[in-house]
């Protein structure tokens, strides 16, 4: 997969990533994790819905939602 398969907004993320050093791509990443919302009520008693990031040194659990945009 190319960055061209992407949408444009995560196409960016990932050119951004590539052109950075590994110490700072480690820091852009701690920047996005903090930007991260808060678990959702509905989901914090339903692990079984949320898919684990295995290559993380921390456990991260993740979920995706997709809103519908009409415009």
């Amino acid at each position: 997969m190319t960055t061209h398969d992407l949408p444009a907004a995560l196409a960016e993320i990932v050119d951004d990533f590539q052109a950075l050093t590994e110490p700072e791509r480690l820091q852009l990443l701690l920047e996005f994790s903090r930007e991260l919302p808060e678990l959702p009520d509905r989901l914090k008693d339903h692990p079984e819905l949320l898919e684990q990031v295995v290559e993380c040194q921390s456990p991260l659990f993740l979920t995706i939602e997709t809103e519908k945009n009409d415009a």
